[in-house]
């Protein structure tokens, strides 16, 4: 069912991001993540051109995530795919980067634009002179190569506080907010 699936959750997204759109939140992106199944069938890009069209969302308000794993098992024809998501106006990221394969020849010729450490590596930042020391050097290195880095699982005061002194640009996590149903979004954003 991934295929039929991935493209509900596609089209659902775009529909969605459109709407935030229309509500004048030019500024959200909606991030959605990819299955590598879906990635590396032949009429993914023509798919996701017909959503992008038909939804009429800004193709800047989408980002695909894709994990490591999926993106580093592919080489050649992951980056043929990506760039050709990448010239639609989309942005990839480089999900749970940190626990699959970390191969830094393979990013560096990665055509995606952020990347996302993954949680497993950030929750004890703030108590983990080591873990803390791989999330610093892991920020520092994908900003260098000209990534914007995000950083998943900060789910307290404490572990935002230590991101802050780091090379990241967005962070995720319950601390800044738990799941929101669709609708509650715009009063968040608001507030936020």
């Amino acid at each position: 069912l991934i295929f039929s699936m991935g493209e509900w959750v596609l089209r659902t997204a775009c529909q969605q991001a459109r709407s935030w759109e229309e509500a004048g939140h030019r500024e959200v992106r909606v991030a959605v993540n990819i299955s590598g199944k879906q990635l590396t069938q032949p009429d993914f890009l023509a798919m996701l051109e017909m959503i992008i069209r038909e939804t009429g969302v800004n193709p800047g308000s989408l980002e695909l995530e894709f994990t490591e794993s999926t993106l580093m098992q592919h080489s050649d024809a992951t980056r043929r795919h990506l760039a050709a998501i990448c010239a639609l106006g989309t942005t990839v990221a480089i999900d749970d980067f940190g626990i699959g394969y970390s191969n830094l020849a393979s990013l560096r010729q990665m055509p995606a634009s952020s990347l996302k450490i993954d949680q497993s590596l950030v929750r004890a930042i703030d108590s983990s002179r080591t873990d803390a020391a791989i999330v610093r050097s892991v920020s520092a290195l994908a900003r260098d190569l000209g990534f914007r880095v995000v950083v998943e699982g900060v789910e307290s005061e404490s572990v935002h506080v230590a991101v802050l002194t780091m090379a990241c640009d967005e962070v995720q996590g319950f601390h800044i907010s738990r799941p929101l149903p669709a609708r509650d979004v715009p009063a968040w954003l608001r507030n936020y």
